[in-house]
């Protein structure tokens, strides 16, 4: 501190091995992602400009509220006891998790009519190309396989592996209902934005087959004491 030209910052991560039959090299691996995690949500690893550059390549292809959508995100994910590796995790993959969109066409992305079948064909395959992006960046490989789940649904329906319940990651769970509330408020090419009472009866109605039912839940009781809050300030 008393030499800010000496640009040192720590970065942590740690796992803890349940049982002794558990390998350490898996236990030291864990901890290592998870030190990597830490290093990319805080910016302070160099190799951060890499990851960077993929944001502002994903921002010209993206309707989301990202800063919006984190600070939900971390919401709902402290109040289902989220640790500080996982809450880091989470924010790296509401940050990344369209990456995907990079391999999709402009005319399919910015379409304002219905998506024909091929079109939604190609769509879907965001979540397939996102994860191996993540993959073959090194960086972003800790949340690879959330970035795949995150259009998983919870009756099995979902893509591109047909997951169901809790075999979907509670990261692409977690996410999957900020990103669909965030969707449903936002304004697309084909329709305009619904307001915040419209999202949360869709998520409602879905929650069961599309959604984890007990974090729609959890979910609303949050966004409904936040807006109170701002009630009551306003007042």
């Amino acid at each position: 501190m008393q030499h800010p030209d000496l640009p040192l910052s720590i970065s942590v991560g740690v796992a803890t091995a349940e049982n002794a039959s558990r390998r350490l090299w898996e236990v030291y691996k864990e901890a290592d992602d998870a030190m990597y995690v830490n290093k990319l949500a805080s910016g302070k690893d160099p190799r951060a400009a890499v990851i960077r550059a993929l944001k502002a390549a994903l921002a010209e292809k993206d309707f989301h509220n990202t800063e919006r959508m984190k600070e939900i995100a971390c919401m709902l994910g402290e109040a289902v006891g989220l640790s500080r590796e996982e809450m880091d995790g989470l924010r790296l993959l509401v940050e990344m998790h369209d990456i995907g969109k990079l391999g999709v066409p402009d005319h399919i992305l910015f379409k304002p009519g219905p998506l024909t079948e091929e079109e939604r064909k190609q769509i879907q395959r965001h979540s397939e190309v996102g994860y191996r992006i993540a993959l073959s960046s090194g960086e972003l490989a800790p949340v690879a396989p959330y970035i795949l789940q995150h259009h998983e649904r919870w009756d099995g329906r979902g893509y591109p592996l047909g997951l169901k319940g809790e075999q979907i990651h509670l990261l692409s769970r977690i996410l999957a209902v900020v990103d669909a509330y965030d969707a449903m408020t936002s304004d697309r090419p084909y329709r305009g934005a619904m307001s915040h009472e419209e999202a949360l009866e869709e998520l409602k109605k879905c929650a069961g087959s599309q959604f984890d039912p007990q974090l729609v839940e959890i979910f609303m009781r949050l966004l409904a004491g936040e807006r109170e809050s701002c009630t009551e300030k306003n007042v």
